[in-house]
């Protein structure tokens, strides 16, 4: 009777040894070093000729994304959204929706997950934030697979261009354990 116990009490700590290194060795399906993103903010005088809607605007950014793996940034068990933060403006209007490879992949909102995320990230880099006006912030992904894709926004405010960021917030969470990270970018100024 107590070898019958030793050996159920032994296969349950083994049991338990398993499930606790798994547990701990759980990665994220997207870690940082398998998205490359990147902005670039450009001077156009005639952006607001090309879209009429832009009258009197001068400056654009450029963000190219991609991912080594060919992952999306959104599936059933993760999701990433990309916040910009450009002189305390948290949404930006893209211009080219229409014309990126994969259109319909494109999404815009956010989530209150990935928003905290992001805003965590921006106030711990010491980035001083409007709280506030970040809780409207307007983000994007890309669901698809066909990488790399470039996207154009226009800037509404050019006072202050080289104080401008994107957060890139993974959101992901297996058996319990949060696997979430942020990654911030510079954006910076051609």
């Amino acid at each position: 009777m107590r070898r019958k116990l030793a050996i159920i009490s032994s296969l349950f700590i083994t049991l338990a040894i398993i499930i606790a290194i798994l547990f701990i060795s759980l990665m994220p399906s997207i870690s940082p070093d398998d998205i490359i993103i990147s902005g670039i903010i450009k001077e156009d005088s005639n952006i607001g000729i090309k879209y009429e809607a832009f009258q009197g605007k001068t400056y654009y950014v450029e963000v190219y994304i991609d991912s080594i793996n060919k992952k999306p940034l959104i599936s059933e068990t993760y999701f990433s959204f990309i916040y910009p933060c450009i002189n305390d403006n948290y949404s930006l209007t893209w211009l080219n929706k229409e014309q990126i490879i994969d259109k319909d992949n494109l999404v815009l909102g956010n989530d209150i997950r990935t928003s905290n995320l992001a805003l965590k990230k921006l106030i711990n880099s010491n980035i001083s934030v409007d709280s506030k006006s970040f809780e409207e912030a307007r983000a994007f992904a890309y669901k698809g697979n066909k990488f790399p894709i470039k996207l154009k926004a226009i800037l509404d405010d050019n006072s202050n261009i080289n104080r401008a960021y994107l957060v890139f917030c993974h959101y992901e969470r297996k058996w319990g354990k949060d696997l979430s990270w942020t990654k911030l970018i510079p954006i910076h100024v051609e």
